[in-house]
């Protein structure tokens, strides 16, 4: 879990998800911004989407992966986990 833009979260994100596949795991890794988007041809524009709506967004995203799925990487700040920390921060 990253804590800012400067930590690379993306490209850690990445790393783990292509070592994991290179291993014969169903990963994916889900974007949430532009930038990942660009790399990934999906995900979800989280600057564009209310915040009170983008734990929706993700796991909708979540529930469109294939049933043999076992794990799903989502880059990003502990707001999806942690109740202090909403999708507004």
């Amino acid at each position: 879990m990253g804590s800012d833009c400067n930590t690379s979260k993306i490209k850690t994100a990445l790393k783990i998800t292509q070592a994991l596949n290179a291993r014969k795991r169903n990963v994916y890794f889900i974007r949430k911004g532009q930038t990942g988007i660009f790399l990934s041809e999906s995900g979800v524009p989280i600057d564009a989407v209310i915040s009170d709506f983008i734990v929706d967004e993700l796991e909708h995203c979540l529930d469109e992966l294939p049933k043999n799925t076992d794990l799903a990487i989502i880059d990003g700040q502990g707001s999806i986990n942690k109740i202090y920390y909403l999708g507004v921060t």
